[in-house]
């Protein structure tokens, strides 16, 4: 006789477990295999976006991609590090393939932030050699431990290497 919820067996004559306090079967369930055993990590991330379109990219060719702990900073994003970022698992059947396509992907996105910050000029001298100017964080920071929540300040601020003038970057930019 065994017990279908902790699996212990016991002799016959005994109709109920005395751990969980159900009645025995005769034959034990079949074990639950683990499904985690065929799966590898193939990437970590600390940006939730960014996890999400590596996912949607592999999953957009036709391989399952799972984003372990994504649960936990939708819950609280503060514990992100903590978790060890969000972690993209794949079958290892399909590690090889998936590597390829996430390493495409990114080549490609290198590729497009290049060609887009190389079309910044200065408004002022019209120099190419411009950079994102973060002064915020000083503020953000203040705001997130004050406040305990994500602050939105304006990060899309340019500034240019030659002359150092500063200006807002705007959608036609």
């Amino acid at each position: 006789m065994f017990c279908h919820t902790c699996g212990f067996e016991y002799e016959e004559g005994i109709t109920r477990c005395g751990k969980c306090h159900v009645d025995l079967v005769s034959e034990p369930l079949p074990r639950k295999s683990n499904v985690y055993k065929d799966l590898v990590l193939l990437d970590s991330f600390t940006n939730v976006v960014e996890a999400n379109l590596a996912k949607g990219t592999l999953e957009s060719e036709g391989i399952g991609a799972y984003l372990l702990g994504d649960g936990m900073v939708a819950a609280n994003w503060l514990l992100m590090n903590a978790i060890g970022g969000l972690r993209l698992i794949v079958r290892s059947d399909d590690e090889n393939r998936a590597m390829e396509i996430l390493l495409e992907y990114r080549a490609v996105k290198e590729a497009s932030i290049r060609e887009n910050t190389s079309a910044i000029t200065c408004p002022r001298c019209h120099s190419k050699k411009v950079k994102v100017h973060n002064q915020f964080w000083l503020p953000g920071l203040i705001f997130i431990l004050v406040v305990k929540m994500p602050a939105f300040f304006n990060m899309q601020r340019m500034k240019c290497r030659e002359c150092k003038f500063v200006w807002e970057k705007t959608l036609s930019d």
